[in-house]
């Protein structure tokens, strides 16, 4: 369950706005989890925000294959654009 708890740490990272801390954690979950779109988003957010612009588009193109339906990535994928 560690990649469940880092997943967390994410979140709370996000929300706090401490960039740097939210991609620690996401590339964790996300490492855990290569096959959950919504690990992979989180890794998109973070890196965007970290200004790794690679790393996000590649985690939000591999978050909108996982999960087409996912309407976050979709969004972010627009964004990123």
């Amino acid at each position: 369950w560690y990649w469940y708890v880092a997943r967390a740490q994410a979140e709370l990272a996000l929300e706090r706005r401490d960039w740097p801390a939210a991609l620690e954690s996401a590339l964790v979950s996300a490492s855990a989890r290569p096959m959950s779109g919504q690990e992979m988003l989180l890794l998109a957010l973070s890196a965007a925000r970290t200004e790794q612009p690679d790393l996000a588009q590649a985690a939000v193109t591999a978050a909108t294959i996982l999960e087409p339906a996912l309407p976050e990535a979709q969004y972010l994928r627009g964004l990123l654009a």
